[in-house]
């Protein structure tokens, strides 16, 4: 959790940035799929791309959860070959993360894709 202010609608010039940074610092990186997403009062952002390693391609996924005043910035990478067994469980176990600052109605058991999805091109 970084300890700076930070709007929920920030999410998506948050993401833009770290993809900048990120093509900046290792052009060969493909990018696969980025998504916003609203569960409850919770909006949580994320992106996933492959990047080039000694002993073969890694699958890296960052999020971006924006709470009331505060947003919390994560990542989970594993070899590419893996990905496939993992992505479904960190998907779930992100967007399992709530903002208890703030009071919530019923929970609501499925995530709404009340945003849009970002397509990204691939390199």
């Amino acid at each position: 959790m970084l300890d700076h202010p930070f709007e929920i609608n920030q999410i998506e010039e948050s993401i833009s940035e770290w993809k900048t940074a990120i093509r900046q610092a290792s052009p060969s990186c493909v990018f696969l799929t980025d998504s916003i997403e609203v569960l409850d009062a919770t909006k949580i952002g994320y992106f996933e791309f492959t990047s080039d390693a000694d002993d073969g391609a890694v699958y890296n996924f960052i999020f971006i959860v924006a709470t009331v005043d505060k947003p919390l910035f994560g990542s989970f990478n594993c070899p590419f070959t893996l990905y496939e067994d993992w992505k479904q469980l960190v998907v779930q176990i992100i967007l399992s993360i709530q903002d208890t600052s703030v009071e919530l109605g019923p929970c609501e058991t499925e995530p709404k894709k009340i945003i849009r999805e970002i397509k990204s091109t691939r390199k």
